[in-house]
């Protein structure tokens, strides 16, 4: 996740799925990133929204508890640049769900940005199934970035 840091713009606007994906709320947050959170607890929401408050981050971020993979996704009134998916818990879904799910994701995202899945490779593998045609690059030790096909290079993203 620290490549994508210096391609954040102010504005920019990014979706975090899964409780995995908490701390980095705070830091894009401070990156002037708008952020959005969702995650199926409470606590970890909870804990998301005070951090972010204690570092007066606060007015970047949105957070809301929800069951991870429904149909519901709060409303965008523009395009979000980076979507991060905790592999682990977006990947316990239904085949069914989560192809819904991943395609609802896609839909959302401006014509250069990315998706990053973070957690266990395995489910990182699994995920990517419903990437078919976006390009893949390494995130680190414990994740991936995807490059959607309308992006032609790694500086556009």
């Amino acid at each position: 996740m620290a490549s994508l840091l210096p391609r954040c713009e102010a504005g920019d606007r990014a979706l975090l799925i899964g409780a995995g994906t908490e701390a980095l709320a705070p830091l894009l947050a401070a990156h002037d990133v708008e952020v959005t959170f969702l995650a199926g607890s409470l606590p970890v929401v909870e804990r998301v929204e005070r951090v972010t408050a204690e570092e007066s981050l606060a007015g970047a971020l949105e957070a809301f508890v929800v069951q991870v993979g429904r149909p519901w996704l709060p409303p965008a009134e523009q395009p979000t640049q980076i979507v991060v998916l905790d592999a682990s818990e977006v990947g316990a879904l239904a085949e069914s769900d989560l192809g819904s799910f991943i395609s609802s994701l896609q839909s959302r995202m401006a014509e250069v940005g990315v998706h990053v899945l973070l957690g266990h490779h395995g489910r990182i593998a699994e995920l990517q199934a419903w990437y078919r045609g976006w390009r893949s690059s390494p995130g680190g030790t414990d994740g991936t970035i995807l490059l959607p096909p309308t992006c032609q290079n790694d500086s556009e993203a």
